[in-house]
């Protein structure tokens, strides 16, 4: 009965993933998003729903430049300094 439930728990979660993909993939696909969804899936390892998920955060891509949008997104090293002295850590990302 354990195991029973836990497949029919599993299969539940398959299944509301599968129709969040489908919802996320039709608003995708709607013009204001859609060319730049295109163009970061372009990008290595960058799917729609990456693609969408930054096009939805980050809104307006003119405020940003190449060495700003890093930051944004937390692919900058941290810093840790104190007077004179100053240390870069690992990515933003990885804390």
């Amino acid at each position: 009965m354990a195991f029973d439930a836990e497949h029919e728990t599993v299969l539940a979660t398959l299944a509301r993933r599968d129709r969040l993909d489908q919802a996320i993939n039709k608003m995708a696909a709607q013009p204001q998003f859609s060319e730049v969804v295109h163009r970061l899936g372009c990008l290595r390892g960058v799917s729609t729903l990456t693609g969408f998920g930054l096009a939805v955060e980050i809104g307006d891509w003119h405020r940003f430049t190449g060495n700003t949008i890093g930051a944004f997104v937390g692919l900058v090293p941290s810093e840790h300094s104190s007077g004179a002295s100053r240390a870069q850590g690992p990515d933003t990302q990885d804390r």
